[in-house]
């Protein structure tokens, strides 16, 4: 351990199998380097793939050396930094905010309801489709609910069949659930192209290639950025672009001189991309993993990026840390029995000084339901031997397996942990976090139309269709529309109101050039003729046409009009309580105001407490890191102005370092803190499992083996290890139709990843149950 961290190569790479002592070398590797290694902490950037190993890295720096100033922060999040320090270069609004999935696939559906329309084919308008709009949003409805439909007047041509505009073999009775069943193929579409480059199978490349797909694609970007959001999973593909642009570039290797890479394994194309065009010809760089663990194949990461390393750094250098200090003697044995098999990987050759501990229990149950029994029986067992419940996990290879474990324990009392994550996604809590998405960003067009949809019976009708017409026509969001429409009525209303114009962000860069914009393409098609939205060099999104919007007023009824100014004041009265009061208050607010019931009727009270109790818990905590990346000054030699003049030789000083680093920045306001938080839990989505320590209640956790990586427990039970299970290799055959030698690798290192999860006691069971149900 003391010589990985103390290599005094510039190009390092760290085999670190399970339980090593992988996070404990890196810090200690940052510690050379802000040592010996001559560096000042801000010099450093340490990347990673969860929140959680970021903040543990940032902690122990700061409690063993007082360090506050080293950059560690995930992919996404570090990408998101980038992208915010130079929004402007990509002509997007300095205050965008990240769309989650469930804003996307709304987003989406517009978009297909667009192309429906242009070849005459009205959008779904039944009950079902609405309410499958609201959910797929993340909210209710009104009643059975009110989903962003446009045009719902119009009357459906049922001559023309749905299935003429969607790919071969989609088909579906209703048209509402075509439309959904198309939107979620499309987002996966994008996603997979996104992750994997042209590495896409046939049909999702056929269906991207298509005009309906270009179409959307178009439609999609256009509105993302009319709302001032952007796509999560566009975020490492923008920095990339921005890496190529030279101002940006070298002004990132003047800020930059190590980079340290967190669980290399798991990078993908794009984030290899990323660290090869960050990283100079004097840039030092340290990557730390473990081939055995590379489980995120479908995220378009190898195996063999260590090799490829080897080959094309030169000097590169390879230390492996062979001592396991996690988990007994048996477990250790018996998981590098099951890797060992797999070819082409390191041998690393791991021991470990631990005594041999328990057997490893390996149990054939006859069926499911009586391997569910057995799992409830081992869990009593060991909590009457005074094994504490949050000691306990059951991982299991897919969610089906995991339903039928959670049941069991359910009807049986036993604690389940349960994950903050979860809280979002209940039915009584979505509408609310809709409405806290729209205070924090009203430029949202998805969570606008659900709020509007869902709290007045007037947006309903024509009034919508008017908002998206007037947002379209002046190229604006619905909510910058609706202040429109607003201010020309106020002969209704009275004075009009001011409608919010976003601020230009200053450059990063002296005598910046105009906006960069990146070569078109069939996964990134040339600007909409519509253009880009508030983006630096592009048309404003006001002042508006003032005539259209007066004689757009005009159109409007009574109820219409009132609703719009009934929609604005309340969220004018939300935002300025986001500004100023506590979660619980600005919740309270919000239930007073009638919107909740409005959303959904049958919430229970008790919901918006638990969002309440939520946001209490995380605003504090929101701002861990400043929104965009402070970039040193460039001097005429090249250098750092103002360099470092304490001297690391003797170790690092942490009373001058506390004096000279200000803690990280906190949000100016409430508000703020609300953006944050909301952009921590997008961010959640992409940055893989364990998000953070309030994920973990007093009860059993389960998980999938996907989840689990990088946590631990005393005691871990490994379910349904059989065959098209774990392994589950379904469509990876090779030319003799059994499973491809690829698929059983990763399949073999994630069980590989699940066994070495396990301090104390590791358990292991499979089904019998016919002759297709064998053990693996």
């Amino acid at each position: 351990m003391q010589a990985a961290s103390h290599a005094p190569c510039s190009a390092l790479i760290i085999f670190a199998p399970a339980g090593a002592g992988k996070t404990l070398t890196l810090v200690h590797r940052v510690f050379f380097l802000c040592g010996s290694g001559g560096l000042v902490p801000s010099q450093v950037l340490c990347l990673t793939f969860t929140r959680k190993a970021a903040v543990e890295i940032r902690g122990r720096l700061h409690q063993a050396a007082g360090m506050v100033d080293v950059e560690c922060a995930t992919f996404h999040g570090w990408c998101l930094r980038l992208l915010r320090t130079f929004a402007h270069l990509t002509g997007r609004r300095p205050d965008f905010r990240l769309a989650s999935h469930a804003q996307q696939l709304g987003l989406l559906k517009e978009a297909v309801y667009a192309w429906q329309r242009q070849q005459g084919i009205s959008p779904p308008d039944d009950a079902d489709a609405e309410a499958e709009a609201a959910g797929g949003a993340g909210g209710g409805g009104r009643g059975a609910g009110a989903g962003p439909v446009i045009g719902r007047g119009a009357t459906p041509r049922h001559a023309t069949p749905h299935g003429s505009v969607l790919p071969s073999g989609l088909t579906c009775r209703r048209a509402s659930d075509a439309t959904t069943m198309l939107c979620r193929k499309l987002q996966k579409a994008f996603r997979d192209v996104k992750l994997l480059g042209h590495q896409v199978g046939e049909q999702t490349n056929a269906l991207l290639m298509s005009e309906m797909g270009q179409f959307v694609l178009v439609q999609y970007d256009e509105q993302m950025r009319r709302c001032g959001l952007v796509d999560l999973g566009d975020l490492q593909s923008i920095a990339i672009e921005l890496l190529g642009h030279a101002p940006v570039l070298e002004s990132l290797r003047r800020k930059y001189r190590h980079v340290l890479v967190d669980e290399y394994q798991d990078t993908n194309k794009q984030q290899l991309q990323i660290i090869k065009l960050l990283c100079g010809p004097a840039m030092g760089v340290t990557v730390v993993g473990d081939d055995d663990q590379s489980i995120y194949s479908f995220r378009g990461a190898q195996p063999g990026v260590f090799g490829v390393f080897q080959r094309h750094v030169t000097g590169a250098r390879a230390i492996t840390l062979s001592q396991n200090y996690r988990s007994t003697r048996n477990i250790v044995q018996a998981a590098t029995a099951v890797i060992k098999h797999n070819p082409g990987r390191v041998d690393k050759q791991v021991f470990t000084d631990a005594a041999p501990g328990r057997k490893v229990e390996l149990c054939e149950c006859r069926n499911a339901h009586l391997e569910a029994d057995w799992v409830v029986s081992r869990v009593l067992a060991l909590q009457q031997q005074g094994t504490p419940l949050s000691s306990i996990a059951v991982l299991y290879r897919t969610h089906a397996v995991g339903r039928e474990i959670y049941k069991a324990l359910k009807d049986h009392h036993i604690a389940r942990a349960a994950s903050s994550a979860d809280v979002f996604a209940r039915p009584d809590i979505a509408p609310l976090v809709n409405v806290l998405r729209l205070i924090a960003n009203p430029h949202d067009d998805a969570a606008f139309r659900l709020v509007a949809t869902g709290t007045a019976p007037a947006f309903d009708g024509a009034l919508l269709d008017v908002l998206s017409t007037e947002a379209l026509r002046t190229k604006a969001s619905l909510y910058q529309a609706a202040r429109q429409l607003h201010a020309a009525s106020s002969g209704f209303f009275g004075a009009p109101t001011t409608v919010p114009t976003p601020a230009a962000a200053p450059s990063p860069l002296v005598g910046a050039p105009s906006p960069y914009r990146p070569p078109p393409s069939p996964y990134n098609p040339a600007p909409s003729p519509f253009g880009a939205h508030g983006g630096a060099g592009e048309p404003a999104a006001t002042p508006y046409g003032a005539h259209g919007s007066a004689r757009a007023a005009a159109a409007l009824d009574d109820a219409s009009r009132r609703a719009l100014h009934t929609l604005l004041h309340k969220l004018d009265e939300l935002t300025t309580t986001a500004r100023r009061e506590t979660p619980s208050a600005l919740l309270q607010a919000i239930i007073r105001s009638g919107v909740q019931v409005a959303l959904n009727p049958q919430a229970p009270p008790h919901g918006a407490k638990l969002l309440a109790d939520e946001l209490a818990t995380a605003l504090p905590h929101a701002p861990a890191q400043p929104e965009s990346l402070h970039l040193p000054p460039a001097t005429p030699a090249g250098g750092y102005a103002g360099g470092y003049a304490g001297g690391y030789a003797g170790g690092y000083d942490s009373s001058a370092a506390a004096a000279r680093m200000p803690p990280p920045p906190r949000p100016a306001d409430k508000l703020t803190a609300l953006r944050h938080f909301l952009e921590h839990q997008a961010l959640s989505e992409v940055e893989f499992a364990g998000v953070d320590g309030r994920d973990a209640k007093a009860g059993v956790s389960l998980s999938t083996i996907h989840g689990a990586k990088g946590r631990e427990w005393p005691v871990v039970l490994v379910v349904r290890v059989n065959e098209d299970i774990l392994p589950l290799c379904l469509g990876a055959a090779d030319e003799g139709g059994g499973a491809s030698a690829e698929c059983v690798a990763e399949e073999r290192r994630l069980l590989y990843v699940a066994m070495t999860r396990a301090r104390e006691q590791l358990l292991l069971s499979y089904v019998m149950m016919g002759e297709d149900k064998v053990p693996s």
